[in-house]
């Protein structure tokens, strides 16, 4: 591959790739940290979510490398790969989705629901709201 894009060009389209990667997947996991977390803890629990992955970063990082020493470059990309999808399962079981699903025709929430739903009767004080979202766990 560097044939086809030597020297500075090839680290720049992979830098220019790398990038817009990190631009659609890193709003993602701080949109979903933000709202799943009461409004009044939001700042503590996203600045925690960030404390976590800007270590992971670094730890990721020295454990990759010494993964590519001891064992070789394409073993060390396996295992960020085993840790990264391993990641992704225990997000996908622990956490839930908080958007209600669209009133159709077709199932999903009946209308009369998203009603209710979106009524002023159904406006749940900050105790309420955290003693329902604690029972839920």
């Amino acid at each position: 591959m560097s044939n086809h894009f030597p020297g500075f060009a090839y680290w720049a389209v992979a830098m220019v790739l790398l990038g817009l990667g990190t631009a659609l997947v890193y709003p993602t996991p701080r949109a979903a940290v933000s709202d799943v977390v009461h409004s009044g803890w939001r700042a503590s629990a996203v600045g925690v979510y960030r404390l976590w992955r800007d270590s992971g970063y670094a730890i990721g990082a020295l454990h990759a490398g010494m993964l590519a020493d001891f064992f070789g470059v394409p073993w060390a990309i396996g295992v960020i790969g085993g840790v990264t999808f391993l990641s992704g399962v225990v997000i996908l079981q622990a956490m839930s989705e908080t958007l209600p699903r669209r009133a159709t025709s077709r199932g999903g929430v009946e209308w009369e629901q998203l009603v209710q739903l979106l009524s002023l009767n159904s406006i749940q004080s900050e105790t309420e709201y955290v003693q329902s979202r604690v029972s839920s766990l």
